[in-house]
């Protein structure tokens, strides 16, 4: 090697010397180094239990859901096992049932007709809403949605008692064509998705079907099957018109909820539909119509709310506040039942029915409720609703 060369290794050397001696740290480094150490370290488990928390949790919500799907499929299946036909809740061509626990109702004179007892103040006849043709072909949150192609709607029965789909088609070429606004607060696909446009059809259809003297409209279910309630059949214009809501916008807290809610609505629908004593007998006296909703006009959805001072504050300040919508109440409305217990029963001939009780306890308002959240949306209404705790 050069003299050059070996000149050039040498600093190299002592270089590579330097670096490979160790760090040598004095205590007092040692001690803070072993103090930062253990600050990490706990850190480091306290961060691991959180996650492990939180799998924890996490695997018991599963749990809890899954075990709370297994409930309603099982529910589910005993309606399926259960026999020929679509079993009731009650007989519907029978009288209202009397209820353990429910109030007992009485039945003014004025009922005792089949003209609607809203009279001029009803929905069907609000001077606020206009007829007209609107070629829309969906419906917006606040936009009038036309009806103008027929839906699944009220038929003429035949003498057989089938509904004739061909005298339904030539009856609605007939018929005007209706303008409401969408309170659902969702878009829809179709107008038979409005709750609104839905409901107020069908009774404007019904109506026009009394006064010339169909006897489809008298012939309506006084009660829904359970098949209608967990909407796997639509065999009847009521049911149709709530199915297609049901079905397609809206997902209730869970399934006694849905059954709860849509027994109080199919029977408010058909005392709408046809007001005569029997079906006005039906309904709760806290589902009646206020003194304000028969001489205020309002959406016709309202009218379904369980607590009168809500539904009247709706009437008074409608449109005021655009967080007020179907989807609003229909996701936070709690029915109160035990998670625990069924609310099917079998009868003395083996069919699936809604149990009493759970039929009995729809009638009592303090069983509803809204949830926390929306309390926590709403708190200067809270006072006009019964709102969880939970």
């Amino acid at each position: 090697m050069s003299k050059r060369g070996a000149k050039a290794a040498a600093p190299m050397e002592e270089t590579t010397e330097k670096r490979s001696k160790p760090r040598v740290r004095s205590d007092a480094q040692l001690a803070r180094k072993r103090s930062i150490d253990r600050v990490h370290h706990q850190a480091k488990r306290v961060r691991e239990k959180n996650q492990l928390d939180n799998i924890e949790d996490g695997t018991s919500q599963i749990q809890q859901t899954i075990q709370k799907l297994a409930e309603e499929i099982h529910q589910l299946n005993l309606v399926i096992r259960g026999g020929s036909g679509s079993p009731s809740v009650y007989n519907p061509s029978s009288q209202p049932p009397s209820l353990a626990g429910a109030d007992n109702y009485t039945t003014p004179s004025e009922f005792e007709s089949v003209e609607d007892p809203l009279g001029d103040a009803g929905p069907l006849s609000d001077a606020s809403y206009r007829y007209s043709m609107v070629p829309n072909s969906c419906c917006i949150d606040g936009v009038p949605c036309p009806v103008h192609q027929p839906a699944q709607s009220l038929q003429p029965v035949m003498s057989t008692g089938m509904y004739s789909t061909q005298d339904a088609m030539a009856d609605w070429a007939r018929a005007d064509y209706v303008s409401v606004a969408c309170r659902c607060g969702i878009h829809h696909q179709t107008e038979s998705d409005c709750f609104e446009l839905a409901t107020y059809s069908f009774l404007l259809r019904s109506h026009k079907g009394l006064s010339r003297g169909d006897e489809g409209v008298r012939a309506l279910p006084r009660w829904p099957s359970i098949v209608n309630m967990l909407l796997f059949h639509d065999d009847n214009p009521i049911s149709a018109t709530l199915n297609s809501v049901f079905k397609r916008n809206h997902i209730m807290h869970n399934l006694p909820t849905t059954v709860a809610a849509y027994l109080m609505m199919f029977l408010f629908l058909r005392w709408r539909a046809h007001p005569d004593t029997a079906a006005y007998q039906s309904l709760p006296p806290w589902l009646l119509p206020t003194t304000v909703q028969t001489s205020i006009p309002h959406p016709l959805s309202i009218d379904f709310m369980p607590w009168p001072a809500i539904r009247d504050h709706l009437t008074q300040n409608q449109g005021k506040d655009p967080r007020q919508t179907v989807k609003l109440y229909m996701e936070h409305v709690r029915f109160n039942w035990p998670e625990s217990r069924t609310f099917l029963a079998r009868n003395v001939k083996n069919e699936v029915v809604l149990d009493a009780e759970f039929v009995a306890a729809t009638y009592k308002l303090e069983n509803w409720s809204l949830s926390k959240a929306w309390a926590e949306e709403f708190p200067l209404l809270t006072h006009l609703v019964k709102p969880q705790d939970t």
